[in-house]
């Protein structure tokens, strides 16, 4: 039987709007996430405490609220997102500082066959 797999189809990405808090909160991420339904960014920037959240974007809006995952200012390595349950294809990750969003990216994901 194959597994399912997500793999990250984008680069990194740092996507700013009018509005947004801060310029010095950003992604850095690379990796797969597996049928644990757990999202793995490897490094989630920010200049103060925030939160980061993870909204459905399989339709290329944003949608419902997937999961939070708290942040610490500074780097943050490794960042563990459990999603509940695999999502149905693409996600936005949000920072939110204070209330306010700092940074978002698409995170575009691919399904692949793995023996």
């Amino acid at each position: 039987m194959f597994a399912k797999k997500w793999m990250y189809a984008s680069a990194a990405a740092l996507l700013t709007t009018a509005g947004m808090a801060t310029a010095q909160s950003y992604f850095g991420f690379t990796g797969e996430m597996d049928e644990s339904s757990t999202l793995m960014i490897d490094t989630v920037t920010t200049d103060s405490a925030g939160v980061l959240e993870v909204y459905d974007y399989h339709t290329g809006e944003r949608g419902d609220l997937l999961a939070t995952e708290q942040l610490a200012a500074g780097a943050n390595a490794d960042v563990r997102v459990d999603l509940g349950e695999q999502p149905r294809g693409d996600v936005m990750a949000v920072i939110v500082i204070d209330g306010e969003p700092a940074a978002m990216t698409e995170i575009e994901l691919e399904e692949m066959e793995e023996m």
